[in-house]
Formats: structure tokens, C-alpha cells, sequence
């Protein structure tokens, strides 16, 4: 069961922190929320922790529960030309038709397509051109070991990307294969992510890698950067947490731009009920990438409680969590990004 991206993003506001989302790009990320499809269970808003940084981007995710009314909703906007850069929406509605077919490659490789809208807390007369995000993890929500098909994922994810970005240099594809080809035994492919909404347009691979093999594995794919610059933020402040999620940036060559995730999924583990990403933050603060002010906000942020919909008979229950992702590009200093989750579920408690 979904609900309206608007109805969500409104119940979710009252607790998103003023230092991380100013008054009035919370405003405008509800406008935004009110022009979108529905369909979408998940979502996040993406903050930089940076004193200096106010962009706020958002992000909304759809699994197989949504899917239909994802369909049925995007094609009537579409047909209604309710959408800026429709271009980009029509290749992602044929995306959408070819999921939702029963024994299709996506409907059976594919369990969750994700939204970013980059800027949608900017001012702006038009809304900021979509990127998205086909994921082929079957176990991606899950602290498990994430399991599925190498090859039949790859191939899910090409014809993805053809769809999305038919133009898709073929120096980039072969540079995104032997980058998932390389993964050591134990590492995942998890998403990709075509970015639609950048100029110019790029993909982006997000994989799981065990920590021992960072190093071997990076050096593999031809990372440019400083192999120990990335090794050391894994090793603080939490030395144990596995696999690591990374997020390449890719064109004919891997960018040494690398995102480096601590993901929900690592605080869900065994033994792992009283983490925080508390730590962390503090580490981003004593290295500049974090002011204090938007540190202690991140403290109130996690959290559910149950909230009426309208026309609804029964509360549902809304839960906020927290995402961190640190950000090393060579030359650069370090960027720290606060992903604030919420999303909805049924339940009676």
C-alpha cells in the first residue's frame, strides 16, 4: 500500500530540522511532492553537512507493491504534459511498462526503481530534471547477504540504461562492466544510477565490497585517487562495519569522486541494536566537514510515530531514519551528506 509523495513529505515536515532544510526549501520540496506520480513507498531528502552548503536534493523509491500505480499515475501526467523534461519521464514510463511485465528481465531482476531530483530545494520557475536509479539487489533491504544473479542483474541494467540514456557511450559501458566484473567473491552490484538530471548526463554504480578487499578491489578498477585517503575514513569510527557501500562515478575512466555509504542496513546487524551513526557525525565535525549546528540536529531526526492519511480508516505508522555518505574526489575537501529517510508503513501499533 502507498500514499500521495504530498501527503507524506506534509506529515514528515514538522520534524525535519531547520538547519539542515531552510523553511523555504521544505516548502518548495512539498510543492514539488504535490507534481510527482504516485506509486513511491520510500523516500529521502539529501542534505550537505558542510556550513558553507545548502543544496537539498530528494529522492523518492518504488518496490514491486507500487509499481502498477506508478504506471497508471506517470502515463496520465504525461498524456496531461504535467511534467517538465518530459523526455526524460517518457524514457523512464517505458522503463516502468517493461517492469511491470509478468516474466519480463526487470519485473524479475528489478526490485526497485528510485527517483533524485538534485536541487529540489532551489528556487526555481521550472522543477529540476529527474535521474534515476534501477536497483537488482533482491536483498538489498534486508542486513542478510545480498544475493542475486551477476549476469542476469548486468543484463537488467544495460537494457535499463539503453532505456534511459540511448545515447550511452560504449567506452562507458565497457568501463561500467569490467567495473562489476571485477567485484571480489562476497562484493554485490547493487544499483545504477543514471543522472539524467547532471550535464552532462552520467551513471553511477553503487556496489557492496568486503573491507578487506577496498584496496585490491579499487586498485582493480583503476581508481585514481589515494587508495589509503579512502581505506582510512572505512576505518573510523567504525573499524567493523561490512561490507562497504561505495559509490562509483563512471565514463570511459572511474572518477576519483567516490561516495563511501553507512547505510541503515549496517546499524540492523547482529549485535548492532544500540549503534548510531553518532560517531561518525563527530568525526565529520572534527574534520571540517560538518558544522556543529546541523551535528546536533541530526540527533532528533531518527524516530516513528503514527500519523492519519487522508480518507484513511487506520493510522499508519511513519519511520524516519538516517543515512551518512561520505564524499572523497582528489583535490577536493572531504564532503559529508545526511540522507533523511522516512516512509510509511501499515500497522496498527
Amino acid at each position: 500500500m502507498t500514499w500521495a509523495p504530498c501527503e507524506t513529505v506534509a506529515r514528515v515536515a514538522p520534524h525535519v530540522p531547520g538547519e539542515l532544510v531552510s523553511p523555504g526549501a521544505l516548502e518548495r520540496i512539498l510543492s514539488l511532492s504535490q507534481r510527482l506520480p504516485h506509486g513511491w513507498g520510500s523516500y529521502y531528502i539529501e542534505c550537505r553537512l558542510d556550513p558553507g552548503e545548502q543544496q537539498v536534493d530528494f529522492l523518492a523509491g518504488v518496490g514491486g507493491e507500487g509499481r502498477e500505480e506508478l504506471h497508471r499515475s506517470l502515463a496520465l501526467l504525461l498524456r496531461e504534459g504535467e511534467l517538465d523534461a518530459p523526455s526524460s519521464w517518457q524514457r523512464f514510463a517505458e522503463l516502468c511498462a517493461a517492469w511491470r511485465e509478468p516474466g519480463s528481465e526487470l519485473h524479475a531482476q528489478v526490485p526497485a526503481l528510485w527517483l533524485e531530483l538534485d536541487g529540489a530545494g532551489h528556487p526555481a520557475p521550472a522543477s529540476p530534471s529527474p535521474s534515476f536509479c534501477v536497483c537488482v539487489a533482491q536483498e538489498y533491504r534486508s542486513p542478510r547477504t545480498l544475493a542475486a544473479d551477476p549476469e542476469r542483474a548486468w543484463s537488467a541494467l544495460v537494457r535499463s540504461l539503453r532505456c534511459l540514456l540511448p545515447g550511452v557511450e560504449s567506452a562507458t559501458l565497457r568501463r561500467l562492466e569490467r567495473t562489476v566484473a571485477a567485484l571480489p567473491p562476497g562484493g554485490q552490484l547493487i544499483h545504477l544510477s543514471v543522472m539524467l538530471g547532471r550535464s552532462p548526463a552520467a551513471a553511477k554504480l553503487y556496489v557492496a565490497v568486503p573491507r578487506r578487499e577496498l584496496s585490491a578491489y579499487l586498485h582493480e578498477i583503476g581508481y585514481p585517487g589515494a587508495l589509503e585517503d579512502v581505506a582510512a575514513l572505512t576505518r573510523e569510527p567504525f573499524p567493523e562495519v561490512e561490507p562497504l557501500y561505495l559509490d562509483l562515478t563512471i565514463s570511459d575512466a572511474v572518477s576519483s569522486r567516490i561516495g563511501i555509504a553507512f547505510s541503515q542496513l549496517h546499524l540492523r546487524g547482529p549485535g548492532q541494536a544500540t549503534r548510531d551513526w553518532g560517531g561518525l557525525l563527530d568525526l565529520c565535525v572534527e574534520r571540517g566537514a560538518c558544522c556543529p549546528e546541523k551535528r546536533a540536529a541530526l540527533g532528533a531526526w531518527t524516530g516513528s510515530e503514527r500519523v492519519c492519511f487522508d480518507g484513511e480508516r487506520w493510522p499508519v505508522r511513519l519511520h524516519r531514519y538516517l543515512d551518512v555518505k561520505l564524499v572523497v574526489a582528489e583535490g577536493k575537501p572531504l564532503l559529508a551528506k545526511a540522507y533523511l529517510g522516512f516512509q510509511p508503513r501499515a500497522a496498527f501499533l
